[in-house]
């Protein structure tokens, strides 16, 4: 019998849960929130899902709540455990800098993970507004930078990258992703 695959998650919000995750990070479906959802278990999480259905087996879930891939500073992105390299790392990574418009905007939106690199007492509090310019330029940067960081920790890894796709809210007759924003 072949060995199972060990998959890591690098992820935000939507892939962290409660007990699952390194201890001090930030984690959205844990206490009331997981009955509000639907996602009472680990077993309910999309990356328990598609590990399960593909045979393998976690080895670590690295994801923290409201985190961004431009300049999020914290350690997110280490997905090893105990010396052991995953197969699969699956990156799930770019919805918080689509919805702040990129680290600064969350900095001034005073988001909960901002990035350690800036300093909030030089930005300027301020809600949500455009995306400033060249922040596509600068997330897919980052991006780029995610990608040869995973490269060079895990080179034998297949990865993985995900994205939610735009939705709709029942009930509204079009998609709620704020296009004229970002």
């Amino acid at each position: 019998m072949a060995a199972k695959r060990l998959f890591s998650i690098l992820g935000d919000s939507i892939s962290t849960f409660d007990g699952c995750n390194p201890d001090g990070f930030a984690v959205y479906y844990q206490g009331e929130r997981c009955e509000q959802t639907g996602v009472t278990s680990s077993a309910d999480t999309w990356w328990s899902q598609v590990i399960e259905r593909l045979g393998g087996r976690l080895l670590a879930n690295s994801s923290f709540s409201g985190s961004l891939v431009e300049g999020a500073g914290f350690p997110a992105g280490n997905s090893q455990e105990d010396g052991v390299q995953p197969d699969v790392v699956i990156v799930f990574m770019g919805i918080n800098d689509y919805g702040w418009g990129g680290a600064t905007a969350q900095a001034a939106g005073r988001g909960n993970a901002v990035p350690v690199a800036l300093d909030l007492d030089a930005i300027e509090p301020h809600a949500p507004a455009a995306a400033a310019p060249g922040a596509i330029d600068r997330f897919r940067a980052a991006y780029g930078l995610l990608l040869e960081r995973m490269r060079a920790a895990y080179p034998q890894a297949e990865v993985w990258c995900c994205t939610l796709c735009p939705g709709r809210v029942v009930g509204r007759d079009g998609s709620t992703f704020a296009y004229r924003l970002r």
